[in-house]
Formats: structure tokens, sequence, C-alpha cells
């Protein structure tokens, strides 16, 4: 079942994550005008798909596998320049939910992250923030093991 996410401000495209059968693998990110038009695969195995505030620009998770590589990514509405915000290599510890700053210039995101705590090793997510051209990343808030999210 298709799942759209906000259109953006001006052009009216829609972009919309498909699922796999089973309802939870990633299938794909589609750029479809408002009409239903003109549908085209952005790419494949992809979600989160958030549009920037002035509408020209998509960031969207892409998943290279199962249990990753993850890699956040940033295109503009032509999708022809696109670059890597963030990468999670491996182990299916999370990436995603990225949301714009109100002036489309930077993006914030979670990242799973592995630490050891009283001698074990948790998983637990932190919020980073960088410029929407990758660079100035910085981490902002660790969510406490135990804490609610």
């Amino acid at each position: 079942m298709p799942q759209p996410s906000a259109s953006a401000s001006g052009g009216g495209l829609l972009a919309i994550t498909l699922k796999q059968d089973d309802g939870y693998a990633e299938a794909g990110i589609y750029l479809v005008r408002g009409d239903g038009r003109g549908g085209r695969l952005l790419r494949g195995a992809g979600g989160n798909v958030r549009w920037s505030p002035d509408g020209r620009r998509l960031a969207f998770r892409e998943a290279r596998g199962t249990f990753g590589p993850y890699l956040l990514r940033v295109t503009d509405r032509a999708a022809r320049r696109t670059h890597t915000l963030a990468l999670v290599r491996c182990c299916n510890i999370g990436l995603g939910n990225p949301t714009w700053s109100p002036g489309s210039d930077r993006v914030a995101y979670t990242r799973g992250i592995v630490e050891s705590v009283a001698g074990r090793k948790v998983r637990t997510n932190r919020l980073f923030v960088a410029r929407a051209d990758g660079r100035g990343e910085r981490g902002i808030a660790l969510h406490e093991p135990g804490a609610p999210a």
C-alpha cells in the first residue's frame, strides 16, 4: 500500500514510499505529480521521505539490504544532484526520521548507536543535526537506555 509523504510547496510533487507485499520491507520511493501522473522511481529500497520547507530538496533514507548499510540522502527536485548526509554501515541499528529546519538549510535526524553501559552493549539513538550539504554534523541529544523514546 502506498504511503505518501507531504507534498512539496510549489511544484506539487509527492514523494511516495511503496512497501513490499509483506508490509515491512521498503520497495522504493517514487515522485508523482499531485494529479497522480508522471510517476517515476527516485530510488529503490527507501523511506522516511521529507520535503524541505522550500520544496526544493527531499531527504530520505536509503537501505541497501535488510541489515544495512543505511544512508540518509538529500536530493534536488529533479533528482540530479544527490549526496549522502549520514551513513550507518551495518547491524540494523537505524538511521532516519529526517526533519528540516524552517530555513531548509539544516536537517535533524536520528542515528542508532551501540555503546557500552555498565559492561553491556546497548543500542540507543542519538539526535544529530547537519547542514543540508552534509557538512557540520554534530550530536545533539542521546536517548538514555530505559528512558521513554
